[in-house]
């Protein structure tokens, strides 16, 4: 018999979504509840029956900030290796409105929009845990995995604090979750690249000889992915599709239809697959299975995957490690109020002082549609406008934020200015404030300043790759003699068109013979359905005039 296992440890669990690794997970939580009615009728004291409705299962991601990008995108549904090198018209997925930039010309950036979020279908999510034995190593000795299919993140929070760690906590919602154990408790994604499809092409399963691709206990064989008739099936998409759709997988190929033979390890193509597809396709197969994949390990029997992404804890390449950073504090975070009525200039960014807290919150939720006939629901369609809340909170000391919140100018109410008051109707007049949140890899003591005075000092920034609005680039020589060394952040978050909707002062005695924290003053803003995360840095004049990038490629 086997040893019956004591726990489950934060080191033996791993998270994957789209076969894609979650880095600086603190916190994975699938919680499920089950409803259900019971039936009762004339006659009789004790119920008839039970009925048993869908079940909901409320899944929580909270993962420390790091300043890295990739994490969101994936949760978003984006594809992240579209996010290196230098951002263009076809390979970046946001841009600037050219009737608004000052730059002349439409610049582009990598990063990712809150519609992203919208025009997600649903995310993977498969959570190997390691044996006990093994923990916290990146070997294959696994004991089962959780598997989550078709996750909606239904809501976001970015958390910036004095004296903690920067978060970014994923709220999401499925209906489905299931444990894979045993000969399945292997979860792989397997994705083939096809330039030119022909009926019944073989594609070889990254499974070594002896390996196989069980039935689960309702008969289907485990692929993963579903058609919306509930039959297993495999995933084909188009250069120009951001998600694609989900053809039936059979014992024989057949008209819009896959094949897999379990003996030989290989997917068939439909009879029709030229005609399905005169064009590009790419196919991804996800399939628990006796052992992970293992791309080109088919032995030469059909075309050989392009990626395969599997293991506990291993990268697809060495560039999807994350940023050297384990967590960001509070002096690696600048916080800017920005008004595009009176916008700095780019060498004079004015970073907003006293800055205790800031949490931007944005609530992408779905309403689940059913139909007779399917249990499940058909589709979650986004509801709109997508709400997002911005709270701040600063030490009170003189009237600069106010006025910067009013639409004023700041200078004006410093000593021996010519403002005289500021009123509630001025602060209810502005409607478009922009907060820009800026996540650096050193602290300011480190990088001897702020904004655009910050230096990159650390030896081991020489030769790493950076992002500005002039594309990507690498840091040369580093130090206080260097010519080039201005550092800069790892990602910029933009919340545009705020609005305030409540501002609170507190002052108050505080313990110890009358000593106090000091007074408090807290604004809450609203704004709706534009949210932006761009890698690197943005030029001022961009930060007003950001827009979704729809002509990207999804590849």
């Amino acid at each position: 018999m086997a040893a019956k296992r004591d726990r489950i440890l934060y080191a033996s669990q791993a998270v994957r979504a789209n076969g894609r690794l979650l880095y600086r997970v603190q916190t994975l939580g699938s919680n499920s509840t089950f409803t259900s009615e019971d039936v009762f009728e004339l006659g009789h004291l004790d119920k008839v029956d039970v009925v048993d409705d869908v079940p909901a299962v409320a899944v929580a991601i909270d993962t420390n900030d790091f300043g890295g990008v990739n994490g969101m995108a994936i949760l978003a549904g984006m594809n992240p290796d579209r996010m290196k090198g230098d951002p263009t018209s076809s390979g970046a997925y946001l841009r600037t409105n050219q009737t608004c930039t000052q730059s002349g010309g439409t610049r582009y950036y990598h990063g990712l929009a809150l519609a992203d979020f919208t025009l997600c279908d649903g995310v993977r999510i498969a959570s190997p845990v390691q044996k006990e034995a093994s923990l916290g190593t990146s070997d294959d000795e696994i004991q089962m995995t959780l598997y989550m299919d078709k996750v909606y993140v239904n809501s976001l929070t970015l958390t910036y604090n004095v004296g903690a760690n920067a978060t970014e906590n994923y709220a999401a919602e499925t209906d489905n979750k299931r444990w894979l154990v045993n000969g399945a408790k292997f979860v792989s994604q397997e994705e083939w690249v096809i330039a030119s499809p022909s009926n019944s092409q073989a594609l070889g399963i990254g499974l070594v000889p002896g390996k196989s691709i069980p039935e689960l206990s309702d008969c289907k064989r485990a692929f993963l992915t579903f058609t919306d008739q509930g039959l297993e099936g495999v995933e084909v998409r188009a250069k120009s599709d951001r998600q694609g759709v989900i053809y039936p997988v059979a014992a024989a190929a057949g008209a819009a239809t896959f094949g897999y033979n379990d003996t030989t390890r290989t997917l068939t193509l439909p009879t029709d697959a030229v005609t399905l597809w005169p064009y590009a396709i790419k196919v991804i197969a996800v399939y628990a299975a006796d052992a992970f994949a293992v791309s080109g390990s088919n032995g030469g029997a059909g075309l050989s995957s392009t990626a395969a992404f599997s293991k506990f804890f291993e990268a697809q390449n060495a560039t999807d490690y994350p940023e050297d950073v384990g967590a960001v504090r509070q002096g690696q975070v600048e916080v800017y109020l920005l008004d595009p009525d009176n916008p700095p200039d780019n060498d004079d960014w004015a970073m907003t002082l006293r800055m205790q807290t800031v949490t931007i919150t944005a609530t992408p939720t779905r309403t689940p549609l059913q139909e007779l006939g399917h249990q499940r629901p058909y589709a979650r369609p986004m509801n709109f406008p997508v709400n997002i809340t911005a709270a701040t909170t600063t030490t009170a000391n003189d009237l600069e934020m106010f006025a910067k919140i009013a639409g004023l100018v700041p200078s004006a109410y410093e000593d021996g200015g010519n403002g005289t008051d500021i009123a509630l109707s001025h602060i209810l007049s502005k409607e478009n404030l922009y907060l820009v949140v800026k996540v650096f890899k050193q602290t300011d003591e480190q990088a001897g300043g702020s904004g655009m005075n910050r230096k990159a000092m650390l030896e081991s920034m020489t030769g790493e790759e950076y992002y500005d609005w002039e594309g990507a680039d690498v840091y040369g020589e580093v130090g206080c003699e260097a010519a080039e060394r201005r550092e800069r952040p790892l990602k910029t978050v933009v919340v545009p068109k705020l609005k305030i909707t409540a501002e609170n002062y507190s002052n108050a005695v505080g313990g110890g013979r009358g000593g106090g924290g000091g007074a408090t003053q807290s604004f809450d803003f609203k704004s709706s359905n534009e949210l932006y995360v761009v890698k690197g840095d943005v030029h001022i004049d961009d930060i007003f005039c950001l827009e979704r990038n729809s002509a990207a490629d999804q590849w």
